[in-house]
């Protein structure tokens, strides 16, 4: 077996050599791909759509493609939950679970990844003062207190003005994103 990181955006190519599996192995083979499937991983025989080509009987013979669906939001919610446990690591309870949060705090996360999917070199400052233009855009301002109704963030501020536990948060989605998307999920 052969694989080969064709795409940074969580792909990879794996190529078996059906002609040296034994009927064991093959049966393994079968049964991962049920595992996988169960965690958000398809495979893609060249048949589109994702689906499993019965004609093509996913022969193998060639590369076989495995995807994470929806790989943006799988990521942003691993840098939101990562980001919660280092809110409470500061004694700082105010974030919820990914699957609880509003739009207004998802949204950003996900926009951050895209961005640093699309420029994995993007300093922390440069990836804070995108979210800063998207959330005064949004009509956010500076406020010593995060408050929805009200708009205001205490990270509403330059990244030079934040204080390093606020700036380690950047460090560490920069560092969340660019490991999986060089392949480490």
């Amino acid at each position: 077996m052969k694989t080969e990181n064709k795409n940074p955006r969580c792909e990879v190519r794996i190529q078996f050599d059906m002609n040296s599996m034994t009927k064991d192995e093959l049966n393994a083979l079968f049964e991962s791909q049920k595992l996988l499937l169960k965690a958000g991983i398809y495979f893609d025989t060249g048949a589109g759509g994702g689906k499993r080509d019965w004609e093509f009987d996913w022969s193998l013979k060639g590369p076989v493609k495995v995807k994470l669906k929806n790989p943006v939001e799988k990521i942003a919610r691993i840098c939101h939950q990562v980001n919660k446990a280092y809110c409470e690591s500061q004694k700082d309870d105010s974030q919820v679970d990914w699957e609880d949060a509003p739009e207004w705090q998802k949204t950003p996360v996900i926009n951050g990844v895209k961005l640093y999917m699309d420029n994995p070199d993007l300093s922390p400052s440069a990836s804070h003062e995108a979210w800063l233009a998207e959330k005064e855009g949004d009509g956010w301002k500076y406020g010593v207190v995060k408050n929805e109704s009200l708009k205001t963030h205490p990270c509403c501020v330059g990244f030079e003005d934040l204080p390093v536990n606020q700036q380690a948060k950047d460090f560490i989605f920069k560092a969340i994103v660019n490991a999986i998307r060089e392949g480490g999920e």
